[in-house]
C-alpha cells in the first residue's frame, strides 16, 4: 500500500523503514484487526460461592431435622424443618439470579 511521508509528502511504501526521498522515519502503527479471538473469563468472587456453601448446608440441616422428626412423630420439629427446607430452596435460586446479575 502506498502512504505518503509525513515530512515531505512523497509516495512510498508501507513497508518502508523510512522516507527515501528526505529519509524520515516511518511511524509504526499497530494493525487494526487481531488475530486472536477475545475470550471472556468470569470469574464468580468468594462471596457467592459462600453463599452457596451456607444455603447447602443449611438445606441438609433442614432436611436432616425433617426427617428425624418425622420418625419421632414430632409435628413441631417437622414444620422447622420444612420451612428450613423450603427457605434454603429459596435462598439458592437468589443466590442464583444474584450470581447471573452480577456477572451481566
Amino acid at each position: 500500500m502506498i502512504v505518503q511521508c509525513s515530512e515531505c509528502h512523497h509516495p512510498i511504501s508501507d513497508k518502508a523503514l523510512s522516507c527515501p526521498n528526505c529519509g524520515a522515519p516511518m511511524t509504526v502503527t499497530e494493525p487494526t484487526t487481531y488475530s486472536q479471538k477475545t475470550v471472556l473469563i468470569e470469574k464468580t468472587s468468594k462471596r457467592y460461592k459462600l453463599r452457596d456453601v451456607y444455603w447447602m448446608v443449611s438445606l441438609f440441616v433442614g432436611l436432616i431435622l425433617a426427617l428425624a422428626s418425622a420418625s419421632n412423630s414430632s409435628t413441631a420439629w417437622m414444620v422447622i424443618g420444612i420451612v428450613i427446607v423450603v427457605a434454603s430452596l429459596l435462598w439458592a435460586f437468589m443466590n442464583a439470579i444474584s450470581t447471573w446479575w452480577h456477572h451481566g
